[in-house]
């Protein structure tokens, strides 16, 4: 986890794209950036954790899931449908949401760089 705040596009992204979710502002931490993906955590409304993907080059919500205790937590992002373009072919990064850590696993598709 870092320091960093939530700043106005992060709150206003999860008040929009996560409203039946239910995070609040205050339990929202974030894991750093990863391939021009920002990563936080969150806690929703029924006590469950969060894992959110915000992309700051097209400023949106890539993904977000909660999943009570002991699912596991996880987000795919992919390089085709989900309008990112960070990788250097086609593929996914699933990022595993392990309680003070998140896990990046980057999957490229066979005969791309």
């Amino acid at each position: 986890m870092t320091a960093a705040e939530p700043d106005d596009l992060v709150r206003g992204l999860v008040a929009r794209g996560a409203s039946r979710a239910h995070i609040a502002d205050s339990t929202l931490r974030s894991y750093g950036s990863f391939l021009g993906l920002e990563i936080w955590s969150g806690t929703d409304g029924f006590g469950s954790p969060c894992i959110l993907s915000v992309n700051r080059a097209n400023d949106t919500l890539s993904d977000l899931r909660c999943a009570p205790h002991p699912a596991e937590l996880f987000i795919d992002i992919a390089s085709f449908g989900d309008d990112y373009d960070g990788l250097p072919g086609e593929g996914l990064i699933r990022f595993i949401h392990r309680g003070g850590t998140v896990d990046a696993y980057v999957h490229l598709m066979p005969g791309t760089d």
